[in-house]
């Protein structure tokens, strides 16, 4: 019997150890503890503040009254209240006076004055009359111009220029001597207002003397 104890205490003494460990390994359960409740704060408003009869949603025979209210999360108020001072309210009265139409005055018509300058009455200046070409025949042949003639030639001249004229003058100028050897003058006719033509047909002259002529014929 006394072999057998120092067994048994080394048993009792392993299987007391795990529940031992367990035990120290396992936390403690605390109370948890209650939150503290929070109120919200109250909000403050100032007095109600009359607007106008009739404004916001209210009728006409009541007063929109609205005020403001703090903190920042509060909103402001409105109300509407009858009183009063919205139910004398008279429309008022409205006077049309027509104003008379005016009639527009005509001003008197004023007959504008004329004044007539009479200007002298200013006579044309015809055209200067001019010979436009003198052509010179030998026994009834033109002689083309720097043209010779012999001694015993007839010679006669026609010309045109310019008109109205009535006669034209002739003159056949002997240039060695310096003489007129001859003058001759004749109706002339215009063909129209502005072209008028005359000769000598009728008036030959025979050259008696050689030299150097010029003919000439002026319009009259």
């Amino acid at each position: 019997m006394k072999k057998s104890l120092p067994l048994l205490g080394l048993i009792l003494f392993f299987t007391l150890l795990p529940a031992r460990l367990a035990l120290a390994q396992t936390p403690p359960n605390y109370p948890s503890k209650t939150p503290t409740p929070t109120f919200p704060e109250s909000c403050g408003c100032t007095a109600w503040q009359n607007q106008s009869c009739g404004g916001g949603n209210c009728s006409n025979t009541q007063m929109y009254q609205s005020r403001s209210c703090t903190p920042d999360r509060c909103q402001s108020e409105s109300r509407c209240v009858t009183t009063s001072q919205c139910s004398q309210i008279s429309t008022p009265t409205i006077h049309l006076t027509r104003t008379p139409t005016r009639t527009p005055t005509k001003p008197p018509y004023k007959t504008p004055t004329v004044h007539l300058t009479r200007y002298p009455t200013r006579t044309p200046t015809p055209p200067p009359l001019t010979c436009r070409t003198v052509i010179t025949y030998a026994n009834g042949k033109a002689v083309p111009a720097g043209g010779q003639v012999k001694t015993g030639d007839q010679v006669t001249f026609s010309a045109s220029g310019n008109g109205p004229v009535r006669n034209m003058k002739f003159d056949l100028l002997n240039k060695d001597t310096g003489t007129v050897v001859f003058s001759k003058t004749v109706a002339a006719t215009c063909l129209t207002v502005s072209v008028c033509t005359a000769n000598t047909f009728k008036y030959p002259y025979t050259i008696v003397k050689l030299g150097s002529y010029q003919v000439s014929a002026k319009m009259l």
